[in-house]
């Protein structure tokens, strides 16, 4: 299966600047525009990050646009208006906007349609500047909130901030050395929803949150003790990971986080934000490279599912040496494409005490594939028609992977599906390595497993999920769970990664505003249950 979030985090990669260095007016009183800005271009079909620059002349950076270089028609600069132009194949359109106080509100034109576009003023800090504000913040005995530095290019280093009771995921920009301004969205910095002012004491940093006309003051919690290195083997695949302890004194529960599709290794994941606050709740967690990835030896792609469970499977027999680690409360929490990985494993060692389930499928792979293909591509904007060509040239590969269709006749209807617009949702003939992925994989199915488990299990679905949509899997899990103790939960909005906002079936920063509202809590509340440390 896909991992949307990487396509997001590839697409920042490419970070473009535009010099705006030809004729225009500059008002001597332009004082007041002169320095940084941030805001948000409201644009079709999901909003644009915009910084602009102003001195002797205007610099602009549009970081979804794509336009390696841009010489601005022309612009004013006489206040208190403020007018630019762009004039390329990608992006044509002009500016027009007034200062009002410390902001610039303006709408852009393009094709003759205006949208809003506004900016505040920042101070831009690097790096080393805001590394003393990292860490988690403790607000209220129930509220926590994590910062850390967003990397979005060498001259601009906003924080990345989790609310952890809110859900609230966002980037903060400086407005001066000691206060950060967020928006509504991740990357959609106007309009302005929340602000965080830290101050130093003697020993320690304060921080206080005006949000929602409330105001919340804390401080910085103590830091966790470094992790500690694992290695597991699996018929000769070292699987390395990195086992992050409390504070207190052990023997300590554990819940090992076990990854979704694709590329994953401990420090980049589908599930980072799941595992951050256990520890700080006297629960240990342990996360580990897949095989093929990161640190860990071995090759991801062909990998079946049952060689992936063997490896978790591994991992907890590792762990079962750790004097520090309790061995009867060890419970697992995966995403996507765990849902697979972790029925198998637990059916395997008895070492499984709990499981978390998030966006887990209760159909088999084939079956769950045709769905998610038809409601991709009908968030996409795809006819019903295209859609059904679409999902019965699937049918064609997986009668392929079964025998039923030869390999003459599989590569000329893939030869026809690649002049269709859709052939990128469905894989082609010649893609040996994804076609070997299917032929070991296809037949896997949850309910080969999870009828068996009689452990507790917390399975959470988001209801806009298009690859594992809560309508056809709830019913089939609670057949499955049926006599176990367990609990099926549904989080309105959320997609398949329990973000909010997104439209598309992917992930676009600049329109994600983070997770449901007490979503932690109930995860964290229930392991907390299972383990002995909340009744």
């Amino acid at each position: 299966m896909r991992n949307p979030i990487f396509l997001a985090i590839s697409l920042y990669s490419c970070l473009l600047l535009f010099c705006f260095s030809c004729t225009g007016k500059i008002d001597h009183n332009y004082e007041k525009l002169e320095g940084s800005w941030i805001g948000t271009l409201e644009k079709e079909p999901f909003p644009e990050l915009v910084s602009l620059y102003i001195d002797s002349a205007l610099l602009v950076k549009m970081y979804y646009t794509g336009i390696d270089l841009h010489v601005a028609k022309s612009y004013n600069l006489n206040t208190p208006e403020i007018t630019f132009e762009v004039d390329q194949p990608e992006l044509n359109g002009k500016f027009t906007g007034k200062l009002e106080g410390d902001e610039i509100k303006g709408n852009f034109n393009i094709g003759g349609k205006d949208f809003a576009c506004n900016f505040f003023k920042i101070e831009p800090i690097g790096l080393g500047q805001i590394s003393e504000y990292v860490g988690f913040y403790q607000l209220e005995e129930d509220h926590i909130i994590q910062v850390n530095p967003f990397m979005l290019d060498f001259s601009l280093t906003p924080l990345s901030v989790l609310d952890f009771k809110t859900g609230k995921k966002r980037v903060a920009f400086p407005t001066s050395k000691n206060t950060f301004e967020a928006g509504e969205k991740m990357l959609a910095p106007y309009p302005k929803d929340f602000n965080l002012t830290f101050s130093k004491t003697e020993d320690n940093i304060k921080l206080s949150l005006e949000d929602n006309g409330k105001t919340l003051n804390g401080e910085r919690l103590a830091g966790l003790p470094n992790p500690k290195d694992i290695v597991a083997e699996n018929k000769g695949v070292e699987l390395k990971g990195s086992l992050t302890l409390p504070q207190s004194e052990g023997p300590h529960p554990l819940v090992v986080f076990v990854h979704g599709g694709g590329n994953q290794t401990r420090e980049n994941n589908s599930f980072a934000d799941f595992s951050l606050l256990l520890p700080y709740y006297g629960i240990a967690t342990l996360v580990y490279d897949k095989r093929g990835c990161g640190e860990s030896t071995g090759e991801l792609q062909g990998a079946s599912f049952e060689e992936l469970a063997n490896d978790l499977k591994a991992v907890l027999e590792r762990i079962s040496k750790e004097k520090s680690i309790n061995q009867e409360k060890i419970g697992l929490l995966g995403i996507d494409q765990a849902g697979f990985i972790m029925p198998m494993a637990a059916s395997k060692s008895d070492k499984v005490k709990f499981m978390v389930n998030i966006s887990g499928s209760a159909k088999g792979i084939e079956d769950q594939e045709y769905q998610a293909c038809a409601l991709r591509m009908k968030a996409d904007g795809f006819s019903e028609d295209e859609i059904n060509e679409a999902v019965e040239y699937q049918k064609k590969m997986f009668d392929f992977l079964r025998g039923k269709v030869d390999s003459v006749a599989f590569q000329l209807a893939s030869d026809k599906m690649a002049g269709k617009s859709w052939s990128g949702y469905v894989t082609s003939f010649d893609k040996k390595e994804w076609i070997n992925w299917w032929r070991v994989n296809y037949t896997c199915n949850p309910k080969d497993y999870l009828p068996n488990l009689k452990i507790p299990q917390l399975v959470i679905y988001g209801e806009k999920d298009l690859l594992v949509p809560p309508k056809e899997n709830i019913p089939l899990m609670e057949k499955y769970l049926e006599g176990t103790h367990h609990s099926i939960l549904e989080f309105k909005a959320a997609n398949h990664l329990l973000l909010l906002g997104e439209k598309r079936g992917d992930v676009q920063f600049s329109e994600i505003e983070g997770y449901p509202e007490n979503l932690f809590s109930t995860i964290n509340n229930w392991i907390g249950e299972q383990t002995g440390l909340k009744k």
